[in-house]
């Protein structure tokens, strides 16, 4: 769960609105997470977004270091979030959250706009504090045509805000395409990076065209063969009781 809080420090710079300071880098950087944000903006169509997200622990937490990929499925109705360790979907109406190594399904209505407008005004805020806490320490060009290497320090306030001692941001022709962050030495996490692999704003699979109620269950109201194991945890119901499957 502490990996998904600073996976969303990342992903909520994607919708970025600080001040630059008239630092020409910096306002490269922010144009370059607008480039990006475009493709989360909900529309008609189907976007695809993959990404590979890249966590160390800090020394004194044995150094250990964890991958996980994500795929992430949108338009304007239906959203699909799927990794090796949660897989969640939502639409107007539900929110489905499944993990896979602990066998549970968590059943919810949908949180609705304005829980979702409230959680990205939050995040919003930390985005914001953290860019005008931050300045431009490195703003390379790199070999490569197009490419370019910006690196960002924040002062004192901000390393005991946020543990972050550099935050390094790689564009590719104007768009976010990789993020380090490198924490201070006394924090639990040493180190994470974030990869975007695959950003297609029209992608064609179809695969949102499915209640996401018949992800979990059949026609017959039984859960699907994968889910036969699993323990239901659904807030629709009244009582609040846990419900196993048969």
């Amino acid at each position: 769960m502490n990996r998904i809080y600073h996976m969303l420090i990342i992903v909520v710079c994607l919708n970025t609105s600080a001040q630059s300071q008239q630092d020409p880098c910096l306002d490269f950087l922010i144009s370059s997470y607008k480039n990006l944000s475009t493709a989360f903006e909900p529309t008609e169509q189907t976007t695809y977004i993959r990404y590979t997200v890249t966590s160390t622990m800090g020394a004194a937490y044995g150094s250990a270091t964890h991958t996980t990929t994500a795929q992430v499925y949108a338009n304007k109705d239906k959203s699909y979030m799927i990794s090796s360790e949660i897989e969640v979907y939502q639409d107007q109406q539900h929110s489905v959250s499944i993990l896979p190594n602990k066998k549970v399904i968590y059943i919810n209505e949908f949180a609705g706009s304005v829980a979702k407008q409230t959680i990205t005004d939050n995040m919003q805020l930390v985005q914001d504090t953290l860019f005008k806490l931050s300045r431009v320490v490195a703003c390379d060009k790199l070999s490569q045509p197009g490419h370019k290497r910006i690196e960002l320090a924040p002062n004192e306030t901000g390393v005991r805000l946020f543990h972050i001692r550099s935050y390094t941001v790689w564009i590719r022709e104007g768009v976010v395409e990789k993020i380090r962050i490198r924490y201070s030495e006394d924090y639990k996490l040493s180190e994470l990076v974030m990869r975007f692999e695959a950003v297609e704003p029209d992608h064609s699979s179809g695969i949102l065209s499915k209640d996401v109620l018949t992800i979990v269950w059949d026609e017959h109201g039984n859960l699907n063969d994968q889910y036969r194991d699993f323990k239901v945890m659904d807030s629709r119901q009244k009582t609040g009781q846990e419900h196993l499957p048969e």
